[in-house]
């Protein structure tokens, strides 16, 4: 056996070491701890002597070590485990315990002894730490998410977006190496940046970060060297390369192959330059990423930036400029006026946060006049505050431009007002008059380079886009940059031109060359207007007549572009401007021209631009064609167009011609026309024509040469056919954004025989309604040519009766420029391409939009013969990655949009859809397949109408559900009238029990409207969804019973889980149940964040289990027995208490309505668990509005203790809840909660509105319990009167409160809530027919109490007395401080409103209405106590008392030895009441107060407000009563200054004749929506003589909707004559019965007539009527001396404006307007001169006047002209 011992015994000893060792752990246990506990002193210390060290370094900027900061992290760590290791304790019996001491000891002693051996080698330099160099002691890897301190916690929230991105570009898994910040100078890019550089710093991302100021001027040694230094080298060599080379593999070895991140930062890049320069090889070495920084993106994208990481910042927006702007401030004092000049002067800054905070620092600690002077500047573009900003960001970025071309445009754009639309083809246009484009031959060579200029100008931050197609903006800035250099730049821009700071003073008069003026509010030009050095002009907004000086154009013989755009009055002295012989540019735009006549042009004979656009001009006369240097005539928006002969043949140099019609107005062609524009146009480039209902046709155009053009063939253009946008800004919006299109309404054959199709291969927008078209390529020049629409982007196809197939697959691969494709009605389309043998595929690479409508037969995208029944839309074979919108509608036959099932990668055909609307298609079985989460990625909408076939919209199997899931952005659902819908979301859960769904966490709302069978949001119950964003729940009208329904909103667990597309079954409900709305769970998970919840119609069982939060919820038609049930949890007391709860902390809204079922809004099942409440508990804290309608179930809406809670209630809105008993109770709330409820805290401190409507059984506002009976009530009422009485009254902490038709309620204020109503400002009660009392005082109180009844209240059936709280002694009367505004109507058992004891409080009271109270006798009542001596009451602030229709008002206040002062009452209107023969007893005091106003008008104050008065009569000398208006006041028609007449008025005559001669101090006449009376002023009869009735002072008529019987506002006959010394102005509007105005007998009287506008008056034959005795004179002069503007439109039976022989003559009419007057044929039968008159204005436009009136109507007639409605425009087609 010995030769078995060496080979046993390494064995035994291998096994046993083990052993033995950890036996060693045990026995030596105390020793390994005494040991281990040494060695950590020691390493303290060593480590104690390395922080010091480390300490000194970093005070001396030394480098430190790149070991010492983990090794003494280790060493913290070692200290951290040594003290878990006991001292004590480790007895030999506790084995496990001594064991685990030792083994631990062991462990940390090993580590010791690798920290100190890591110690020994760790070399200390005096090497200086470079300043590129990130120090950071605590590296956060780049897996760790971006919290709180990611640098956007202080960043404004337009920022934080681009801020994060660029931050996710930088980090290092990010493939992107090169990162661009670019802007205009002061945006804040360096800001961000150095935002960006302290993150990843922070976050340890880079071990260098170098950042390098570029600056205007490139250096590449200083660079070098700047690079060099931070790296901590110095550069030695001179040379360029060497230095660069010495910078490479510094770069190399930093690098360190990669593994050490570097991040180079280029600040304040002006110019391209080479990396090489900087040591820096192409491409990038591995770990290296760029960031610059420059105002140039074209500098970005030379340097190999991409565009997608290309950040470009703009400018703050208003609140976050605000916000700066004040904060910098910092105003101490709020002063309006400051905030005003703040506000206009941050406009100015346009949202620079550099501008913003220069100009703030300047103003800070300024007074208000350096303010207004600061503003003042800015406004007339002197930049004295800034100048040092803008000549920074402006001029060195102007002076940058490289191009002249881009300079010219850039001043061109600063002459445009403000935040201005700038249309870049108008910048073109007036460039080519400037001459600006030096070397251009062509037009379209000039828009070209305008284009690549203004796109330069943009990407050098001195333009930003519009939201307009086709235009640009400039900054505010840099516009005042440009304007307030005149002398550089030698424009003006005047956009308030009665601000002469804005005019250019005299000394810079001759540098003027262009002017820019808005003609708003101008009237007249001023006529020292001259410029002499004036090359363009431009008259913008007139929006009045403008007289221009006869030799306006004359001054200005340089002026190379005159344009005038939405001048609303005629043009006149136009003709001037033959001597403008320099004009190259004439531009107008929704102008008037006077009689269409621009024959003067013709004299232009430079002239090489002429827009015309919508001015609607009829006529292109043969003087245009001397315009022999013409290249561009736009003749947008003509109308019923003729061309004069020879027109287009002398056009010789003409480019592109534009004659697009408005109103569908076609342009009236000969056959001369058509033989020139045949020759014309093959020489033009562009052209805008529509061959519709006229002899011009296609083929007599040539399309050879054209590159620019919109073509219609069958129908029009443009979709406008509304006179209302004749003259409206909105053709600005995009009226010169240009897309080659085609719109063609035709057959084969034609439009083959036209050779428009020609064009094809150039147009961008192609609209086909071919109808024997059967496929695409028919209509085709080259059906073989796939590449015939390569320029396509929008394709529109609509009623192509035979089309089959759109396109074979090589057409249809062929659109790579595809955007846009709709098909519309086309019945026999089947899809949209055939498949062909040897292609099974199509793509559309760059297709956004597809739209298909009103296809039957359609069924997929591919044709194919043998379909499988369940065919799906999209499918593998189609490739349109770039979708984002998807819309089909009326496709009977189509059954699937996916397959069921989606293979994968199926996601990418479609992964950026956005949006998907389904209309009426009521064969499709699912939308999506049953994964549908790939397809989530984008897509933000759904929207389903009319499908009647869908039962679910998500069919999800988890099963098919990739792991892990992908979130979405689907944001909102959309269903409306889908009869079979029933779920939203239907999960079939086989093998995933549990699995959170987490692809919809982004969906804010879902909305189901009208879908009989809906019955869930998602089945079954138990599916875990992560809604976490939904906000908005809309189910309305959803059910089979009369638009209820008995589904709910998440059905209950027991009823029947959903699988495939079995149909679920409805559980019953037992009656008898307790329904509480919405399940805990879903509410705190699946629901959690909800903000608007609306159901209209619907039946649930379970709605709300509440233990969370919601917000903004509204139910409407829920049934419901409980809204919120609030269950205490199972812990005891204590614990409950430490732990507040959360019971929807973020509710902000509830709406409830149509929920008869619901009793309870809240209820709390164990009231004890809150006793010990605190306010700072989240219970309902955020909740601010209630609004409950037509929930009648509920008797009351507050607990005590719920009224508690709610502290930041701000409105309370309850409407026709016919069981509202009280709105705050104590029912249903134990003992246990009041007598614990020792605090006396305020109900409802920011309660603000309290209104309810129609609630007939509201008895109480609070307080009180009436069905425990009398006794009972009182008991408990005084009992929380022990509390605190006033914390019951919720009306006395409303600021305002508004009742209707409350009728059980006998008071409004209880008398226990005397004294405690501070805040109440708006009082407003109407019809209460129970109200007995407003403030319940203590008599009525008793009343009550003892069982007595009034008989008033018996009367109107009152079944019970109301129990009430008895006052407590030491509470006084009501106190009402705040009161502004009293309004009480409809309450026929008020006597009074105010004690006398009360009125002493209203010291704010600025507003009081009582009106139609039929039992009010006073408003202020009198009490028992008599005042002793005269006492003054004063209310100080009361504006209006209105008293109307009170049958038993006696007066205001009937007391004795009171005198009442009103120093603020300015209003009083008094109406229907015959029993108030005085105002007050005593004296009032009334100094404001000029005027009462009755039901007739406004009428003189003579006698003061108490009536106290003899009236003079105006008959005799005898003092007579005056007759009243109304019975007891003394107000008639003596003392009438205004008469005011409206829809109350129920009198046919309003003056009757006896009263005629009273009407002495008349002077308005204003009547509105009168539809009884007949006349206003009625005649005299039968008097012995004639009588001259005179309106001295009457200077105004304006009669509005005077419908029904109205003939007459006046009749005059033999026995009595009308004069009116001083009427003025006459307004008559929809008067339909109004048969004349005047009589010739009035007609000498109207001397001072000005204005006369007489509209819409049916009726009307004539204005002024020839009487009986008139006929037979011959003719006589008649003069209106004054009459300065005479109006007659829309007056249907108008013939003449007198019918008689009498000649007229206004020698002051300049303004005259006949519209819409189809029958008128002469003005009168004589003579009517108007020699100052200059043009008429007409339905047709303006015409130059005649000095006859008559003559002109007669001329016009004789021309065909009627003055009656434009003729409705023709039944044109429009696409």
């Amino acid at each position: 056996m010995e030769f078995v011992t060496p080979i046993i015994t390494p064995i035994v000893k291998s096994l046993m070491d083990p052993v033995k060792k950890h036996l060693g752990f045990f026995f030596s246990s105390t020793n390994f701890v005494r040991v281990m506990r040494a060695r950590v002193l020691e390493l303290n210390h060593t480590a104690h002597g390395l922080e010091k060290k480390k300490e000194a370094n970093d005070a001396n900027n030394l480098v430190v070590p790149d070991h010492v900061p983990d090794w003494l992290t280790q060493v913290k760590t070692i200290n951290e485990e040594a003290r878990d290791i006991p001292t004590h304790g480790n007895g030999c019996l506790d084995i496990k315990k001594r064991y685990k001491a030792g083994k631990r000891s062991f462990d940390i002693l090993n580590k010791i002894d690798d920290l100190e051996k890591q110690e020994s080698k760790i070399k200390w330099t005096s090497e200086r730490i470079p300043l590129g160099m990130v120090i950071s002691s605590t590296m956060q890897t780049t897996s760790e998410p971006i919290h709180d301190d990611d640098g956007t916690q202080n960043m404004f929230s337009s920022r934080q977006l681009i801020f994060k991105d660029a931050l996710k570009s930088l980090e290092p898994q990010s493939k992107t190496q090169k990162i661009a910040l670019c802007g205009m100078g002061g945006v804040g890019k360096t800001t961000m940046m150095e935002e960006l550089k302290q993150v990843v710093e922070k976050r340890g991302l880079f071990k260098w970060v170098l950042k390098v100021v570029i600056g205007q001027k490139y250096d590449h040694f200083a660079i070098q060297q700047a690079i060099a230094q931070c790296m901590g080298e110095d550069l030695i060599e001179k040379a360029r390369d060497e230095r660069a080379d010495n910078l490479r593999k510094r770069f190399e070895k930093m690098s360190d192959n990669g593994t050490k991140k570097i991040l180079i930062i280029l600040d304040d890049v002006w110019e391209v330059f080479d990396l090489k320069d900087i040591g820096i090889t192409s491409p990038l070495p591995k770990g290296f990423k760029f960031l610059l920084i420059s105002r140039f993106e074209k500098v970005c994208i030379k340097m190999d930036v991409e565009t997608t990481s290309i950040f470009r910042m703009v400018g703050l927006e208003a609140k976050e400029a605000k916000f700066l702007f004040w904060d910098i401030v910092k105003l101490t004092d709020e002063d309006d006026e400051l905030y005003k000049i703040g506000e206009n002067i941050l406009r100015k800054c346009g949202g620079l946060p550099l501008a913003i905070k220069t100009i703030a620092l300047t103003l800070k600690g300024e007074e208000k006049d350096a303010w207004r002077g600061a503003l003042a500047r800015l406004q007339r573009h002197d930049l004295e505050d800034i100048y040092a900003i803008v000549g920074d960001i402006f001029e060195i970025s102007y002076n940058n431009l490289s191009k002249d071309d881009d300079k010219a445009i850039f001043i061109l754009c600063g002459l445009f007002p403000d935040d201005f639309n700038i249309d870049m083809e108008e910048l073109m246009r007036y460039g080519w008059g400037l001459q600006l484009f030096h070397k251009a031959y062509s037009l379209t060579e000039a828009r070209q380079r305008t284009n690549t200029s203004v796109n330069n100008l943009i990407r050098a931050n001195l333009l930003t886009e519009s939201n307009n197609k086709g235009c640009v903006k400039m900054h505010d800035l840099a516009r005042a940059f440009i304007l307030s250099n005149i002398s550089k730049f030698k424009q003006v821009s005047i956009v308030n031109s009665d601000d002469k700071s804005e005019w250019p003073t005299q000394d810079v008069l001759e540098s003027c060359e262009r002017i820019l003026l808005k003609c708003t509010d101008m009237s007249e030009f001023p006529h020292d207007f001259d410029y002499p050095n004036l090359t363009l002009l431009k008259l913008m907004n007139g929006d009045k007549l403008l007289k221009i000086p006869e030799n306006f154009h004359k001054r200005m013989e340089k002026l190379e572009v005159l344009a005038y755009d939405e001048i609303q009055s005629p043009l006149l002295h136009l003709v001037s401007l033959r001597y403008s012989i320099c004009i190259q540019t004439l531009c107008f735009n929704s102008c008037f021209l006077v009689d269409n006549d621009i024959s003067f042009i013709g004299e232009l004979i430079n002239l090489e631009v002429l827009s015309i656009v919508h001015c609607s001009i009829q006529k292109l006369p043969s003087t245009i064609g001397k315009l022999k240097r013409l290249k561009l005539l736009d003749l947008t928006g003509c109308m019923d167009l003729c061309v004069d002969e020879f027109v287009f043949q002398n056009l010789e140099k003409l480019e592109e011609l534009y004659m697009s019609v408005f109103n569908g107005k076609v342009i009236r062609f000969s056959n001369a026309n058509c033989d020139e524009l045949e020759r014309l146009s093959s020489k033009l480039f562009a052209l805008e024509i529509e061959f519709f209902e006229n002899i011009l046709k296609p083929k007599n155009v040539s399309f050879k040469k054209l590159q620019r053009f919109r073509i219609s063939m069958g129908c029009l253009l443009n979709k406008e056919t509304n006179r209302k946008y004749r003259h409206k800004s909105s053709h600005k919006t995009d009226r010169y954004f240009f897309k080659n299109t085609l719109k063609l309404v035709t057959n084969c054959s034609d439009l083959l025989e036209s050779k428009i199709n020609e064009l094809f291969s150039q147009t961008e927008e192609l609209h086909l309604c071919v109808k024997d078209m059967v496929y695409l390529e028919d209509i085709s020049m080259h059906a073989s040519q796939c590449s015939i629409f390569c320029n396509l982007r929008a394709l529109h196809v609509i009623k192509c009766e035979d089309l089959t197939y759109l396109f074979t697959n090589p057409v249809a691969n062929g659109l790579k420029k595809l955007e846009i494709l709709t098909i519309s009605s086309c019945h026999v389309l089947k899809s949209l391409v055939s498949l062909s043998e040897d292609v099974n595929a199509m793509e559309l690479p760059q297709l956004l939009e597809l739209n298909l409508n009103d296809l039957p037969n359609f069924t997929s995208i591919f044709h194919e013969d043998n379909s499988s029944p369940t065919k799906s839309f999209l499918n593998n074979e189609a490739v349109i990655p770039k979708l984002s919108k998807f819309s089909v509608g009326g496709m009977k036959n189509l059954k699937q949009i996916w397959p069921v099932h989606i293979p994968s990668g199926g996601e990418d055909k479609v992964s950026m859809l956005r949006e998907i609307e389904v209309n009426a298609c009521n064969s499709l079985v699912n939308i999506f397949p049953k994964n549908p989460m790939r397809l989530l990625a984008n897509l933000e909408e759904v929207r389903v109408k009319r499908c009647c076939s869908i039962e679910v919209l998500f069919d999800i199997n988890l099963g098919q559900i990739e792991q892990p899931q992908r979130s979405s952005n689907l944001r909102r659902i959309k269903v409306q009238d889908s009869e079979e819908l029933r779920e939203v979301w239907r999960i079939e859960d086989e093998n995933n029990s549990g699995l959170l769904i987490i692809g919809f966490q982004a969906m804010e709302s879902v909305h189901i409207e009208r879908c009989k069978k809906f019955r869930n949001v998602f089945t079954p119950t138990s599916a875990n969804f992560d809604l976490r964003a939904l906000k908005d729940i809309d189910i309305s009208e959803c059910g089979e019973d009369s638009g209820r329904n008995d589904g709910e909103l998440v059905n209950d667990t027991q009823k029947q889980e959903i699988s495939g597309v079995k149909k679920l079954e409805t559980s019953k409900v037992d009656e008898s149940m307790s329904i509480v709305a919405f399940q805990s769970y879903h509410l705190t998970n699946t629901f959690h964040n909800l903000r608007h919840i609306k159901f209209d119609g619907l039946k649930a069982d379970v709605m709300f289990e509440i233990e969370s939060s919601s917000v903004n919820i509204n139910f409407d038609g829920f049934e419901a027995d409980v809204m919120f049930e609030i269950e205490s949890s199972s812990t005891n007391r204590e614990t409950t208490q430490q732990q507040p709860l959360r019971l929807l902390p973020f509710l902000e809204d509830i709406e409830l309505e149509h929920m008869d079922r619901l009793s309870h809004v809240w209820k709390w099942n164990e009231l004890s668990v809150i006793h010990k409440y605190q306010p700072q508990s989240s219970i309902f804290k955020n909740l601010t509005s209630i609004r409950l309608y037509k929930c009648n179930g509920i008797k009351y809406l507050f607990s005590p203790l719920m009224s508690k809670l709610l502290s930041c209630l701000k409105t309370i809105k309850i409407i026709s809840c016919e069981g509202m008993e009280e709105v705050v109770s104590n029912r249903d709330d134990g003992d246990e909660v009041v007598t614990t409820s020792t605090s006396t805290t305020t109900l409802f401190p920011h309660l603000d509105y309290l209104y309810l409507d129609r609630l007939d059984n509201l008895k109480h506002i609070g307080g009180g319990d009436v069905s425990k009976g009398t006794t009972s009530v009182i008991h408990d009422q005084l009992k929380l009167s022990q509390v605190s009485v006033s914390s019951w009254c919720l009306c006395q902490y409303s600021r305002e409160i508004e009742m209707q038709e409350c009728h059980a309620l006998s008071s409004v204020i209880p008398s226990y809530a005397a004294g405690q109503r501070q805040k109440l400002q708006v009082l407003i009660i109407h019809g209460s027919r129970s109200l007995v009392e407003l403030f319940e005082t203590k008599e009525t109180n008793n009343k009550n109490i003892s069982g007595s009844s009034s008989s008033s209240k018996a009367d109107h059936g009152s079944s019970s007395i109301l129990p009430v709280i008895p006052r407590p002694k030491q509470l006084t009367m009501h106190e009402l401080p705040n009161l502004k505004v009293l309004k009480i109507s409809e309450c026929d058992l008020l006597e009074y409103i105010f004690t006398y004891s009360t009125i002493g409080s209203l010291m704010k009271l600025e507003n009081l209405s009582i009106v139609n109270c039929t039992a009010m006798k006073v408003i202020v009542r009198e009490e028992n106590e008599e005042a002793s001596s005269k006492a003054v009451v004063v209310f100080p602030h009361l504006k209006s008392i209105e008293l109307g229709h009170l049958p038993n008002l006696a007066g205001f206040f009937l007391g004795m030895n009171i005198e009442f002062k009103f120093p603020s009452l300015d209003y009083v209107m008094i109406n229907d009441c015959p029993q108030m023969t005085v105002f007050a007893s005593g004296e009032s005091t009334t100094p404001k107060l000029k005027y009462i106003h009755t039901w007739l008008g406004k009428h003189n104050l003579e006698c003061g407000l108490n009536f106290h008065r003899i009236i003079p009569s105006t008959s005799s000398n005898r003092s007579i009563s005056c007759p009243a208006i109304a019975e007891g006041t003394p107000w008639s028609f003596h003392n009438l200054i205004e008469m005011h007449l409206n829809s109350d008025v129920k009198l046919q005559k309003i003056v009757p004749s006896n009263e005629l001669l009273e009407l002495q101090n008349l002077e308005k006449i204003i009547a509105l929506d009168t539809r009884n009376v007949e006349v206003i002023f009625e005649e005299l009869i039968n008097n012995d003589s004639q009588t001259v009735v005179k309106f001295p002072k009457l200077r105004e008529v304006d009669l509005n909707w005077l419908k029904g019987g109205f003939k007459y506002i006046w009749k005059a006959n033999k026995w009595q004559t009308l004069e009116f010394q001083n009427l003025t102005r006459v307004y008559i509007n929809l008067c339909d019965s109004l048969e004349y105005v005047f009589t010739t007998s009035m007609l000498g009287s109207l001397m001072q007539l000005q204005e006369l506008d007489i509209n819409r008056c049916d009726y009307t034959e004539t204005i002024i009527k020839t009487e009986e005795e008139c006929d037979g004179k011959g003719s006589e002069e008649v003069v209106f001396p004054c009459l300065k503007s005479l109006q007659l439109d829309t007056l249907w039976s108008l013939k003449g404006f007198c019918l008689g022989k009498q000649n007229f003559t206004f020698p002051s009419l300049n303004t005259l307007i006949i519209k819409e007057c189809p029958n008128i044929s002469v003005f009168s039968e004589g003579r009517s001169i108007a020699p100052q008159l200059r043009v008429v204005e007409t339905g047709f436009g303006f015409f130059h006047a005649r000095e006859d009136i008559n003559a002109f109507i007669m001329t016009k007639k004789q021309q065909g002209i009627r003055f009656g409605e434009c003729e409705e425009p023709s039944a044109c087609l429009v696409m």
